[in-house]
């Protein structure tokens, strides 16, 4: 079955470069390249403290490794890099730090040498805080967090078909979560696949919300999406009841629609495993109509309360998002489109509306990305400031509420 549709205008921007602003010494901005999809994984333990890796041969297991270097970790980095901390890249969140790192794109890679852990906190770098080059760190914990990383690419199995577009193997977030198809095509840039993830039991993980997110520029045509589990050390398995297997579905640029029923069970999943999608096709898709912020008229997606957008939303996006989004960051803008808040704010408008829930606002997307206590991987949090998103939380309220 195909569909086209050209509906609501994007707003999806979970790994998209916004505005950072590193309140504190020893912080910076994040390194670039957080728009990768899913990352991560790993843990479970056999009873000699070693694990089954891919091939059948044993490997250190890596949660393990990770437990004994953590300490030093978080002494090192978690000023910054705790819930709340100085810098936007929680990644050492509590209370299961193990999971936190995991699922924070770019850490856990089938190339550990291409981690960011490993290449942005390093002399020369513009990372102003911790270096692992220092001697401090050199000798110590730059070789466990090699060894650890190392260990976790160890048990990352083969995907199914290397020769078919597939994401990257990677722990999902329990909570909200965004694929970026960038990794499959360049051209793809900004255009995601989102999804909230609950383990309903011990091997059954529950996809739902599963939508997916043009941009301004670029569509997408997608053919059989297929998830993938990637036990610890195993091959992976994919979705046993292939939920999309009839899909051929083409979204047209500045859209957010579900994919497919919008929910997947996976009674295939497995502590600490990874989650995958391969697709028969994924590639740029556009029916020729014209695209931007700038342009846009916002179509069936455009807001209602345009009042309070203008007194109070806009004001925060500006001072906020639009350093990126207005078009210093490409892959920001790509995602969500504030170029026009202040010559076409019903444009801008129409750009942002799907990222809010005005039914229940607290739980919209444009919060829970953003919510410098919570884990989703976006790479501004207010600084860890819990009162600067307060006060923007409160600043939205009126306008979400009034697009009901």
């Amino acid at each position: 079955m195909r569909s086209s549709t050209s509906s609501l205008a994007l707003a999806i921007a979970v790994a998209a470069l916004a505005s950072f602003s590193a309140n504190g010494a020893g912080c910076t901005a994040q390194p670039g390249g957080l728009t990768g999809g899913l990352t991560g994984s790993g843990g479970g333990s056999a009873a000699n403290g070693a694990t089954t890796g891919v091939g059948g041969g044993l490997t250190q297991d890596p949660k393990a490794l990770f437990t004994a270097l953590q300490a030093d970790l978080v002494a090192a980095c978690g000023d910054c890099h705790k819930a709340g901390g100085l810098a936007d890249t929680p990644f050492l969140a509590e209370p299961d730090v193990y999971a936190s790192i995991t699922s924070w794109p770019g850490i856990v890679m089938k190339d550990p040498t291409q981690s960011v852990l490993l290449t942005y906190p390093r002399a020369g770098g513009k990372h102003s805080g911790t270096s692992l080059d220092d001697p401090k760190y050199s000798g110590s914990l730059l070789p466990k967090l090699t060894e650890w990383l190392t260990a976790e690419a160890a048990v990352i199995g083969k995907p199914i078909d290397a020769s078919k577009p597939t994401i990257p193997p990677a722990a999902p977030i329990m909570g909200f979560n965004a694929i970026y198809l960038s990794k499959l095509d360049p051209k793809l840039d900004g255009v995601a696949i989102t999804f909230n993830a609950t383990t309903l039991a011990p091997t059954t993980l529950q996809l739902s919300d599963v939508q997916v997110h043009t941009t301004t520029k670029t569509g997408v045509h997608l053919v059989h999406p297929l998830f993938v589990v990637y036990p610890k050390g195993k091959d992976a398995d994919p979705d046993p009841v292939d939920n999309f297997a009839g899909i051929d579905t083409s979204v047209d640029t500045q859209s957010s629609v579900p994919l497919g029923q919008g929910l997947v069970i996976l009674d295939n999943w497995t502590a600490d495993a990874k989650l995958s999608i391969v697709f028969e096709t994924a590639e740029p898709y556009s029916t020729g109509g014209t695209g931007g912020a700038g342009g846009a008229t916002g179509g069936g997606g455009g807001c209602k309360d345009l009042t309070d957008f203008n007194s109070a939303a806009a004001p925060q996006f500006q001072s906020r998002c639009f350093g990126c989004h207005g078009g210093g960051n490409g892959a920001a803008t790509a995602a969500v489109d504030m170029s026009a808040l202040s010559s076409n704010p019903a444009a801008a408008c129409a750009q942002i509306k799907n990222r809010i829930n005005p039914a229940s606002p607290a739980s919209s997307q444009l919060f829970v990305t953003t919510d410098p206590g919570g884990n989703a991987a976006h790479p501004f949090k207010f600084g860890g400031s819990a009162t600067q998103f307060g006060a923007f939380k409160t600043a939205l309220n009126p306008w979400i509420v009034g697009e009901n």
